[in-house]
């Protein structure tokens, strides 16, 4: 039962490659596993007669990654947990392998395999929140993190375990007509949150929406720093929740991040990364309504004035956007302004750029008429 990608061939395991394992299932390779290398030879044949019975009783599968071309040893990867419904996956690469994509290759292959072989609700994917490498693997497919636990190794070493699960849709258990309203951005909209809990929604403008629409399920999947690339890098997460509206706010890091930090932005990357983001939402959910925010700042605080042309484009960008693709537009600064004539800016915006408990509740009503409109084609439909 080999699986053939376009660089790699996965086969199940045997004695064959006893001494591969044996050689690359290194302590570096394993730093932030449960099982620890082998001691002696003996143990990983062990482990490979064991896989082999379980191969044979249809419980779990482990393969070899090899390369196609050369048949070079990679690593192994494991589906657990057959023929349930929610099967775990487990993978390892040599560290000359690392960094090369194989791992996804490898995943996505698999999970595909698995899929026309066993009726799947979604894959588990446990990885330690710090091994940040493999956790790009079920984030790119669009695994949402669902749970946390701790627990020791077999070096007793402790564990850190995030639980992903791809392609887990939240509708699943949304028999009634509740809209799925998802927020996303920057350090706004993250606002704290506990990004090792799906239900987490900080303390900013997803969290007082609550109050607005108790009936909806409400997701906040902002994270502090990321910029418009980062965003389309991890779009996918944002579409597997399958929101029935989508609140997107991003752009100051953008700016932030070039003048600060010097961090490469290229011409037109704000334009090209939001459209993107707007036609993949438009082919892959096109009955998803998205709701674009302009970004904003206040001159004062970390504002630099030599921020304010780039802000300004990104401003007209976002608003042209939104006209070209049919989505609503919340026109946020100007809403702040107005907001400012009555208030000190620093009430608002403490630094020029991140909302107060004030600021977050200003926010709040201010997108609060889109969202509301949004929500009622949605009972409509």
């Amino acid at each position: 039962m080999d699986i053939i990608t376009k660089r790699l061939r996965l086969k199940p395991i045997d004695m064959t490659y006893v001494n591969e394992v044996f050689d690359y299932f290194s302590a570096e390779v394993c730093t932030y596993m449960g099982p620890q290398p082998a001691t002696t030879i003996n143990e990983t044949m062990t482990f490979i007669a064991s896989s082999m019975e379980n191969y044979q009783r249809h419980q779990e599968v482990v393969y070899v990654i090899l390369k196609q071309e050369t048949s070079e040893f990679l690593g192994c990867l494991g589906v657990h947990n057959l023929p349930t419904k929610t099967p775990e996956l487990g993978i390892w690469l040599k560290l000359s392998a690392q960094g090369m994509g194989y791992g996804q290759e490898s995943i996505i292959a698999v999970m595909d395999d698995v899929k026309q072989r066993h009726p799947i609700d979604y894959f588990i994917y446990p990885v330690d929140r710090r091994n940040l490498p493999s956790r790009r693997i079920p984030e790119k497919l669009g695994g949402l993190i669902f749970g946390r636990k701790d627990t020791i190794n077999s070096a007793g070493k402790r564990l850190e375990l995030l639980e992903y699960h791809i392609g887990h849709s939240v509708t699943a258990s949304n028999h009634d007509n509740r809209p799925i309203i998802v927020f996303d951005g920057d350090s706004i909209t993250d606002a704290s949150r506990d990004r090792d809990h799906l239900e987490s929604l900080g303390n900013g403008h997803a969290k007082r929406m609550e109050t607005f629409f108790p009936d909806a399920r409400i997701f906040n999947l902002g994270i502090s720093g990321h910029r418009s690339a980062d965003l389309l890098n991890r779009w996918n997460q944002t579409l597997a929740l399958n929101p029935n509206i989508i609140v997107l706010l991003v752009g100051i890091n953008d700016i932030w991040h070039y003048y600060r930090f010097q961090t490469p932005l290229k011409r037109n990357e704000y334009y090209n990364n939001v459209k993107r983001i707007i036609l993949k939402t438009k082919k892959e959910a096109p009955n998803t309504t998205l709701i674009l925010l302009e970004p904003f700042a206040f001159p004062i605080g970390e504002f630099d004035p030599n921020w304010t042309h780039d802000l300004e484009k990104e401003q007209a960008t976002i608003k042209k956007l939104a006209e070209n693709y049919q989505c609503p537009f919340v026109p946020t600064q100007s809403a702040l302004f107005c907001m400012a004539q009555s208030y000190p800016m620093d009430k608002i915006l403490p630094d020029g750029v991140h909302p107060s408990e004030f600021g977050y509740q200003v926010l709040s009503e201010i997108i609060f008429s889109e969202v509301s409109q949004a929500v009622r084609r949605h009972y409509q439909e």
